[in-house]
Parts: structure tokens; sequence; C-alpha cells
């Protein structure tokens, strides 16, 4: 079992003890005794979640924003440096894959949280970005890594 860099702190804050494993990950489910709490904690000031071991995606280069929003149902454009868009991800057909925060860290460079970590859901996500990046790219798949 691993444990990621947050759980010092959020050890201290998982009172009701309620932990799950991810990918050999373990990970606060819960803060609060019940979901009530956890519900109104969100909608009235913050929700903290440790996305240390979900699969992440830099894209980057020159023409990272168009391809970008090949995949994305937003306008990438409408992101500013250190700014974070919630969006969908599509497939070729336009079939919505997963959703999650697309974060602009620079000019011609972004990252994708694969927001679902389970292996059967995300391989297919990760499937349709490596197979958009090789036909966006070509054989200079290098901007489009997995980390």
């Amino acid at each position: 079992m691993r444990l990621t860099p947050f759980n010092p702190r959020t050890s201290e804050l998982c009172n009701p003890y309620n932990w799950s494993l991810l990918q050999n990950w373990l990970l606060a489910d819960m803060y609060a005794p019940d979901h009530i709490q956890e519900y109104y904690a969100i909608r009235s000031a913050c929700g903290v979640f440790d996305i240390s071991p979900i699969p992440k995606y830099h894209i980057y280069g020159p023409d990272a924003a168009r391809y970008l929003d090949r995949i994305v149902t937003q306008d990438v454009s409408r992101c500013a440096i250190g700014q974070a868009l919630y969006t969908a991800w599509c497939d070729d057909d336009g079939k919505i894959m997963d959703d999650g925060i697309l974060t602009r860290l620079s000019e011609q460079h972004w990252l994708i949280p694969l927001q679902r970590a389970d292996q059967r859901r995300d391989g297919g996500v990760k499937r349709s970005v490596g197979k958009i990046c090789t036909k966006f790219w070509g054989n200079h798949y290098d901007q489009c890594q997995s980390c």
C-alpha cells in the first residue's frame, strides 16, 4: 500500500476512518461521518480530493490548443495561464469518454488528469487520447505524454 504526499494531512481530517485503495494508493473516501455533511461543505465552502494517484496527460507544443479543441467540449482559448477549466473529452466519433479539469500551465502546456482511475474505464480513455495524439501529431507523439 502506498501513501500520497497528502496522507499526513488527510489522515488527521479523516475522522470516520473511511478509506479505500485506488491502484494500491490509500485515499480518504469521506471526511465526515455521513455524506450530508460533506454535501453542505462542498456547497458552502470547499471540497478537496487527492488526485495524486490518478494518471495525468501533459499536452504541449505550438498546436496543443488546436489538438485539445478536437477532444474537449470547451473552448480552451478561454482558459488563461494558471487557470483550470472543467470539461468533457470525447473520442473521434464525439462520444464522451470522461470529464475532468483541464489546467493551462503555460502558453503551450496543458495538464489533464483522468478523472476515473479504474483500469477498465480509463483503458478506453487512454487509448482514445493516445490514438488522437498519434493521428494529430503523427510521429511527434512525445508532445502528448502520460505521467
